[in-house]
């Protein structure tokens, strides 16, 4: 095993931005001029972004010398928000426009955007895209019905891939703004230790010698599992909803076909749920995706929870 390695936009204000081109390709490269965007020494450009992971690496890179941007998603699911119509004239207004590629965002196809000023930032890691074959439709609480597929989207739980997506970050940006270059470079190679490090710390882990299937609730660990030497079948269960019989039948049935100890889950399910899960021999864990902006700390330090979580998941193997 290798260790190292919907929507459409609906309303009359649609007509006039669905005419022109959507970002399909790589940004251009080369720096912008002051009336593209770039503004005078004394303005600081505004940069708007698609989901928080993309927020916490562009901040972390950019510090005080641009305002990096988040519309609120009101709860619903980060990669299938969909913008009013105000906030899509905001991204079209804004310096800059980074997408995270991995078709996350599926709203930005369907709008016009300024391609001069629009960065997707997953363009260098596009050939280790995970596609999923078997997604399946469903839906979270009040949210309409969409599928997972066919490309697995949460990149940023390999942290080999966020090295190189974030120097495309740091890369394009200082190509627009050459006059921070130096400053964004630092930064960057702060976030690169970061992020090596949680690489390190997960493959030191998790053994070698771990052959246990993992059970996931959702279909979203895809890019963990390969790059940590994870076997991860996923259901589509949610945090504090009691599955149905038949659920639980499919549960039994593939948890007699796999030697199981472990169910990774993006919020902590529901007590019913979790004694149901221990009487099976199955062992609940907490792992946040941190696919939105979390309630406590930052990307770092949730993960660096997840961390402790999996650490003591293994000392009561």
């Amino acid at each position: 095993m290798n260790r190292i390695a919907c929507w459409c936009l609906t309303g009359g204000f649609v007509l006039g931005m669905l005419i022109g081109c959507s970002p399909g390709g790589e940004a251009p490269s080369g720096s912008l001029s002051e009336s593209e965007g770039q503004g005078s020494e004394s303005e600081v450009p505004t940069f708007y972004v698609v989901n928080y992971p993309l927020y916490y690496f562009t901040k972390r890179i950019v510090g005080e010398q641009a305002r990096v941007v988040l519309p609120e998603s009101s709860g619903a699911d980060p990669a299938f928000w969909q913008p009013s119509e105000a906030e899509v004239m905001e991204y079209q207004n804004a310096d800059l426009i980074l997408l995270w590629g991995a078709d996350f965002a599926k709203w930005v196809q369907n709008v016009s955007l300024p391609l001069s000023r629009v960065i997707d930032t997953g363009s260098s890691i596009r050939d280790r895209y995970i596609y999923d074959e078997e997604a399946v439709s469903h839906s979270h609480g009040d949210s309409e019905a969409h599928s997972h597929g066919a490309i697995a989207f949460t990149t940023w739980l390999d942290f080999e891939l966020m090295i190189h997506q974030s120097r495309e970050i740091y890369k394009s940006i200082s190509n627009r703004y050459p006059r921070h270059a130096v400053e964004y470079g630092q930064s960057y190679r702060a976030l690169e230790a970061d992020l090596m490090s949680l690489d390190r710390t997960f493959n030191e882990l998790i053994p070698e010698s771990f052959d246990e299937t993992v059970f996931a609730s959702h279909p979203v660990y895809q890019y963990f599992g390969r790059r940590y030497g994870l076997e991860i079948q996923s259901f589509h269960w949610e945090p504090g909803v009691m599955p149905d019989e038949a659920e639980w039948n499919n549960f039994e049935d593939r948890l007699k076909e796999n030697k199981v100890k472990w169910m990774l889950w993006e919020g902590a399910p529901s007590e019913e749920t979790k004694a149901r899960l221990q009487k099976s021999g199955v062992l609940p864990i907490e792992f946040h995706t941190v696919g939105g902006s979390p309630e406590t700390g930052d990307f770092l330090t949730v993960m660096q929870a997840n961390v402790e979580r999996l650490r003591d998941a293994l000392q009561a193997r």
